[in-house]
């Protein structure tokens, strides 16, 4: 659940509830620009404009300047309610009437490099505005790349888009990651190389300060720019990374803070789509409403049931799923593994000083280790845990050492040593499978193991007792370890039959020794919580450094300089 999400939704309806007078009646909806690159470095751009207008104004206009020797042409406007294009009248009058402007688009040129593309708004309400233009040589080649770095959407547009998206493809070849690369700069949002083109979205509404940077890498070859310069594309990156994120592992709370009060100064603008928060909060509602029918399924009619359902990895996986019901624990799960191993003969409690393995209860005095013991497969035992349960074992074998024995500190220290060669075990332990989605024919295993679990749980209430269950009883330790009940069950099993205790020499071992299983667990957990701290920062870097190299990621709230295009403003007028 993105608990970020949520609240930005909470506070999308406090600040609507409390400012709704303060709301501007035009918006803009959704502003899609769509940029195609011809061979020549031409771009033709198409703007997308959903919008409802109010009685203000008579035009909208896009500034366009710093074009660095581009051109703007081929100007063409047309909405959804209208069957002709918009009259391209040249020249366009800023002065002239709303009447005289309807239907009709132009350009000002206000310099060899500066423009405002503008047309008259027409009817008023709901419209969808398409702007088609082309920009002369957005591509450059470069000694290096080809490329370019364009502000498409401008800083201070009133109103303000409540949504962006920027979709950049070519006219031949598909963008991929093989020969594309995208940076984003200016607003809160993502980039990324897929579906033949490259994609940036923003997160939500853009504030008045807020601007959208594209910059664009391209092998040689994908096209030939008209337009070549002696510069590298590489000194260009450098410019637009000034004053980024990009290249930065973390950022100062400073930072931090700066873009959250940006964001919520975006949110008292009053210019928020009331649609946003309804949606968010109906998301929430949606999910607890639908955990809360998942409990009343799986708690409705809850019987007991007397025997696994699953072997240790999958009930580890559906408890994960259902540990809104299950108290599931990580810790759990390693206790039930490293008492099954020992159970099935792989591990064997030894004595440290007399280094054998024990036959009945230990002295107090003695300190008791695990040792390895043979790896012979139990097909009751092993159940569906052959993927799992080896890789485990031989973790514990190798930290034992040459003498075989082992010590919690060892087992401690070679899973630190070993971080990444352990990756995937870590990975699959701790893998989960989320239930909400749980389909008709899963509900029935699921049910069976939480009436398992509470057959466990409530073992002494159970005064029938049939022959089979004594042969499950180390069934029973082993799973009441991964429901998190092992050592009341190991009381009630001694109240109900203690000659079990005197026949079963590891389950002794163990009751003599409350410290063994224990100690070695934490040993095994402490490994694993390195090792996943490993994955998780190994997974930081990866993620940060593909999206510095341009493989996609988040947008960066600022830098983007040396940029083409842009200006101030935009929007009706």
């Amino acid at each position: 659940m993105n608990y970020g999400n949520i609240f930005r939704s909470l506070v999308f309806v406090a600040v609507l509830s409390g400012n709704a007078c303060a709301w501007a009646d035009s918006r803009l909806d959704t502003l899609f620009v769509m940029c195609r690159l011809q061979d020549n470095g031409d771009a033709h751009i198409t703007e997308k404009r959903v919008m409802h207008i109010d009685e203000e104004g008579s035009e909208l206009y896009i500034p366009i300047s710093n074009l660095n020797g581009s051109q703007i042409k081929d100007l063409k406007v047309f909405d959804e309610g209208s069957t002709e294009m918009y009259k391209n009248i040249g020249e366009w009058d800023e002065n002239a009437s709303a009447e005289e402007k309807t239907n009709k688009c132009g350009i000002i040129t206000k310099s060899d490099d500066s423009y405002e593309i503008c047309w008259g708004i027409g009817h008023r309400g709901e419209r969808s505005y398409y702007t088609c233009y082309t920009i002369t040589n957005l591509a450059r080649s470069y000694s290096d790349y080809d490329g370019f770095n364009h502000m498409f959407v401008n800083p201070g547009i009133y109103p303000a888009p409540r949504h962006v998206l920027v979709s950049i493809s070519h006219e031949q070849y598909a963008m991929e990651e093989t020969n594309a690369r995208g940076w984003a700069f200016g607003f809160n949002g993502d980039v990324e190389v897929k579906n033949d083109r490259v994609v940036v979205t923003s997160d939500g509404p853009l504030g008045n300060d807020d601007y959208c940077v594209v910059l664009c890498r391209f092998e040689k070859g994908m096209m030939h720019p008209a337009l070549i310069t002696d510069d590298s594309f590489e000194t260009l990156k450098e410019k637009a990374f000034e004053d980024s994120d990009y290249g930065v592992e973390k950022r100062s709370w400073s930072d931090k803070l700066g873009e959250f009060l940006a964001w919520i100064f975006i949110v008292l603008g009053g210019l928020i789509a009331v649609v946003g928060g309804i949606f968010g909060i109906s998301s929430i509602a949606s999910g607890i409403k639908k955990e809360r029918k998942l409990k009343k399924q799986l708690k409705e009619n809850l019987n007991w049931w007397r025997q696994p359902v699953y072997g240790l990895q999958k009930s580890n996986s559906i408890l994960a799923g259902l540990s809104f019901l299950s108290g599931f624990n990580t810790k759990n799960l390693l206790s039930a593994y490293v008492l099954k191993m020992l159970y099935m003969g792989w591990l064997k409690v030894v004595d440290e000083r007399e280094n054998v393995t024990l036959a009945g209860s230990p002295d107090e005095d003695k300190k008791l280790f695990l040792a390895i013991g043979e790896q012979k497969t139990d097909a009751k035992l092993m159940d569906n845990d052959a993927s799992l349960l080896p890789k485990l074992f031989d973790v514990f074998l190798n930290a034992a050492g040459e003498d075989h024995i082992l010590q919690p500190k060892e087992l401690k220290n070679y899973m630190k040593e070993h971080e990444e060669a352990l990756v995937p075990l870590v990975e699959e332990l701790q893998k989960m499978t989320f239930a909400h989605d749980m389909k008709e024919d899963q509900m029935d295993g699921a049910k069976k193991l939480l009436g398992f679990k509470k057959f466990l749980e409530e073992f002494t209430l159970s005064n029938e007792r049939h022959a089979y269950e004594v042969n499950l009883w180390k069934d029973y330790l082993i799973y009441a370890t991964l429901f998190g009940c092992g050592e009341q069950v190991r009381k009630d099993m001694k109240q109900i039959n203690p000659e079990f205790f005197q026949m079963d020499t590891i389950t002794r071992q163990l009751e003599s020794s409350d410290n063994l299983l224990p100690s070695f667990t934490a040993a095994a957990m402490s490994g694993t919580n390195h090792i996943n701290n490993f994955i998780d920062r190994k997974k930081a870097e990866s993620t940060q450094t593909r999206r510095s190299s341009g493989f996609g990621g988040r947008s960066s709230f600022r830098g983007g300089g040396g940029f083409s295009g842009g200006g101030r403003g935009g929007g009706i007028r």
